[in-house]
């Protein structure tokens, strides 16, 4: 009886898992999504329902082609960086992933021709990413140097600045007294006031 199959619901590949131990190119495109980066299903999900978007309309992509297609992009993500337009682009692993979830957006709202031949629109998507995220440091650290204030943290930012009022001195008595004291004293004082003003009524 042969063993029960699973299909990738990206790339449309469907295998058992006697084919996958047995054949070379399922077992080669599960080395390579084992071997692209250790980040777990935060990146894999993503990065295999991009490579989905390579797959022929009406046939299921071959396994020989979806391991191709990532270890095209492996070593780049690997050193954190790719080329494009003569300029070396620094991409940590956090904007691959949202390069690959981008690409499904725009899947989704028919902004694509698919299938995708090539990882240039990727590139195009993580440079623009990436030169938004360097203008906006940019904008913010031209305006520091311009004395610009509300740069700090999130309130500092909303929290119009205030002038601090110093409290007013205290007399050498409060200084020198527990807030207990002090209350003890003004209790007095407020008995003290009393009593005066009865005897005065009284003479």
């Amino acid at each position: 009886m042969p063993m029960p199959l699973f299909s990738c619901p990206n790339c449309r590949a469907s295998m058992s898992l006697d084919v996958v131990l047995a054949d070379d190119a399922p077992r080669d495109a599960l080395a390579a999504i084992i071997e692209v980066h250790p980040a777990g299903d935060s990146f894999v999900k993503p990065m295999l329902r991009y490579v989905g978007l390579f797959a022929p309309p009406k046939s299921q992509m071959s396994h020989s082609r979806m391991a191709t297609l990532i270890r095209e992009l492996a070593p780049l993500i690997r050193a954190a960086q790719f080329e494009r337009n003569g300029r070396t682009w620094v991409c940590p692993i956090e904007y691959w992933r949202q390069g690959f979830e981008h690409m499904i957006v725009m899947r989704d709202d028919g902004r694509l021709n698919l299938p995708l031949k090539s990882h240039g629109y990727l590139f195009e998507v993580l440079a623009g990413l990436i030169d938004r995220v360097e203008s906006r440091a940019e904008s913010l650290t031209e305006r520091q140097r311009q004395g610009h204030a509300g740069l700090g943290t999130p309130l500092a930012r909303i929290t119009p600045a205030q002038e601090i009022v110093p409290p007013p001195p205290r007399s050498e008595e409060e200084r020198t007294v527990t807030p207990t004291v002090q209350d003890a004293l003004g209790k007095m004082r407020a008995l003290t006031k009393d009593m005066n003003s009865f005897f005065n009524t009284r003479k």
